[in-house]
């Protein structure tokens, strides 16, 4: 009985051992664990706000998109000469704002409504397939990060995106977006763009071809201005854009036909006025003349 008692008493114990072992080393692992996770955010906050301050007042040469395409894909950038938002249309900005972010100059970088929808859709789905990403979020995501659809990505885009709106002024971030936004294979930037989708400058662009511009962004490597139709959303987004200038374009050349038809009427019933003031023919009078010209 006694060494039952005995032999109960030490598996207990070893029980108690081994349980204070397990909570020692979980006690260890998360407070290493929480050491890491803080001098992870200290060091990308500062590494975030360092870069942020000098975009400030530097534009980047290049940008990690940029690079990433070039060593993965082999796409050569084309040369893209930098624009100031200032020689950029109003009506062009104000497209990128319509589809892209329609809260921009409200929020503070990042929009937590659409956010949650994109995880939505996404858990519906059970893949990634929306990023409810603002405009700040797209240049943070591409002159810093990588395209790659991941959360870890896209909560490393939330912080940044935070910390760059609270630096950069909101017009400072749209131009960094028209000047390093990706347009194509080997395609950065509103200059480039112009150049290769248009073969003519930015400056030339016409409202049209900037709806083009702007449908494509959700999709530059596989489709461009010319083959976007065939891509549903893209056709949605152009006739978003085009959609009071298509319709005061079908009005114009209504009344261009209209008018059309009315001076063609009017050319007709001109016609038929020469017509019947012409004398007739005057057959008696001619044989007359003849036979007095015979007879002398």
């Amino acid at each position: 009985m006694a060494d039952s008692l005995e032999s109960a008493l030490k598996h207990n114990i070893a029980g108690l051992c081994l349980r204070a072992r397990l909570f020692f080393w979980l006690k260890k692992l998360i407070i290493s664990l929480g050491s890491f996770l803080f001098c992870f955010h200290v060091g990308f906050f500062v590494m975030a706000l360092s870069i942020s301050l000098v975009c400030l007042f530097v534009s980047p040469l290049h940008s990690s998109l940029e690079l990433q395409r070039l060593v993965e894909n082999h796409y050569r950038p084309v040369r893209n000469d930098f624009i100031k938002l200032a020689h950029i249309p109003d009506f062009a900005r104000q497209m990128i704002i319509k589809l892209e972010d329609r809260n921009f100059y409200r929020h503070h970088g990042i929009e937590p409504s659409a956010i949650i929808n994109a995880f939505e859709q996404n858990a519906r789905y059970g893949k990634i397939v929306l990023g409810g990403s603002t405009i700040t979020q797209q240049v943070v995501r591409t002159l810093f990060l990588y395209p790659q659809k991941t959360y870890f990505r896209k909560y490393l885009e939330i912080l940044w995106a935070l910390i760059l709106d609270a630096i950069l002024p909101k017009e400072r971030i749209l131009e960094l977006y028209f000047n390093y936004i990706e347009w194509g294979k080997g395609i950065y930037g509103l200059a480039a763009a112009a150049k290769v989708q248009f073969g003519k400058p930015y400056s030339s662009l016409s409202y049209e071809e900037y709806a083009r511009l702007t449908a494509i962004i959700i999709n530059p490597l596989d489709y461009d201005v010319k083959t976007f139709f065939k891509h549903q959303a893209m056709q949605l987004r152009y006739q978003s854009l085009m959609g009071k200038a298509a319709q005061e374009d079908n009005d114009n050349k209504t009344e261009l036909r209209d008018q059309t038809k009315l001076l063609e009427q009017e050319i007709e019933e001109i016609d038929a006025t020469e017509k019947r003031a012409e004398p007739e023919p005057l057959k008696d009078d001619e044989s007359g003349l003849n036979n007095e010209e015979q007879g002398e």
